[in-house]
């Protein structure tokens, strides 16, 4: 029986409780393969004069990289799920849900770049930023707890999902490299292959063929009268509940008679992996 209808409570992971969190979910991945993934970053410094769907990939690319390399990850969500949309309950057998959000320390507001819109509206919605840079988690060290649970890497069967994911993705590649993206979008495109595998699904790529389907990721879920079960909105771990309820909508409204896997590594502003 699915428990996507139970409460979903986000385990807030800072540095002092980084590998407890990772270990619990390196045992996780074996039931649940499915990853729903949001970050929080802040904002964009550098913006095209078109807006993004007008661009070409290799424009997009060039604006993304741009961005991701000035700029520093704040938060990352992921919600694990099993192919009938059931999510961990952690022995308590479906009373309660479990979602994480990772609390990183590199950005410092007083030293770095930031688009002020941005950083305004994550402080309005609770964003604490001299916690998060004191009680963070060092970057390089997520990324390193990142591929030895093989939640990425040669040896994770995970299937990504996101919404309008280049970015997260593009953020994740930074820190797991621990450089600068690659010049070409061809080099980045097969990192984004080696580390997530090409079983990845970006609801704003799917939605296209959707009828009736187009806007942000609050939105599109609002269209499809879906609910909010992550709790405190506008952060990555609710973003990324929110991500995976309505790419399970979607896939159980549109893709009944058709195979939503036709769509796999369809990545928005970036084009297929291959």
């Amino acid at each position: 029986m699915s428990n996507r209808r139970s409460q979903v409570f986000i385990r807030s992971v800072w540095a002092y409780n980084l590998d407890e969190e990772f270990s619990l979910i390196h045992a996780l991945l074996q039931q649940y393969r499915f990853v729903a993934i949001d970050t929080e970053f802040p904002g964009f410094i550098y913006r095209s004069q078109m807006p993004d769907f007008l661009l070409a990939a290799e424009e997009f690319y060039v604006l993304l990289k741009s961005n991701v390399d000035n700029l520093q990850l704040i938060q990352v969500g992921l919600t694990l799920f099993d192919d009938n949309g059931n999510l961990p309950d952690l022995g308590t057998h479906g009373a309660f849900c479990y979602a994480w959000e990772f609390n990183l320390r590199d950005f410092d507001i007083r030293s770095h770049r930031y688009a002020p819109e941005s950083i305004n509206f994550l402080s309005s919605n609770g964003f604490d930023f001299d916690l998060l840079h004191i009680h963070g988690i060092d970057s390089g060290l997520f990324a390193q707890r990142l591929v030895a649970s093989r939640l990425v890497g040669s040896g994770s069967n995970v299937e990504w999902v996101t919404f309008s994911g280049a970015y997260d993705f593009g953020y994740l590649i930074k820190i797991l490299m621990g450089q600068p993206l690659p010049v070409r979008r061809v080099d980045f495109m097969r990192l984004l292959t080696f580390f997530f595998g090409e079983r990845l699904f970006d609801v704003k790529s799917i939605m296209r063929h959707c009828h009736g389907l187009y806007g942000g990721l609050e939105q599109v879920a609002r269209t499809l009268n879906v609910i909010s079960a992550g709790g405190r909105p506008h952060r990555a771990g609710a973003n990324s509940v929110l991500a995976f309820q309505t790419f399970l909508e979607i896939r159980n409204r549109f893709f009944v008679d058709v195979d939503v896997s036709r769509h796999a590594g369809e990545v928005h502003g970036l084009e297929k992996l291959r």
